[in-house]
């Protein structure tokens, strides 16, 4: 295991002090799983670059995409904008 020195403001230290007392583990166990909570979890970029590749066709859950993905962009417009913020212009 690696050692790192974490600087911090008193009053989030004396908070991590009581969460860590109160789950019966040290400071540094505390840390590690914050840690670990924190990587477990997709960046923002990873989210967007799924949905692109998704829109793309690169990865798709909807074996159909290629037929039917007009509708799936417009469920996922109306999704993310609200039904009533996409007009037909055809």
């Amino acid at each position: 295991m690696r050692n790192t020195l974490v600087r911090m403001p008193e009053d989030k230290y004396r908070r991590l002090q009581d969460r860590a007392r109160s789950e019966d583990v040290s400071v540094a166990e505390a840390i590690r799983r914050a840690v670990d909570c924190y990587l477990s979890t997709p960046s923002d970029v990873d989210r967007e670059l799924k949905d692109f590749m998704a829109f793309a066709g690169l990865v798709s859950d909807a074996p159909d995409l290629a037929e039917n993905h007009d509708k799936y962009l417009s469920e996922a417009l109306d999704e993310e904008h609200g039904a009533d913020s996409v007009t037909d212009v055809a």
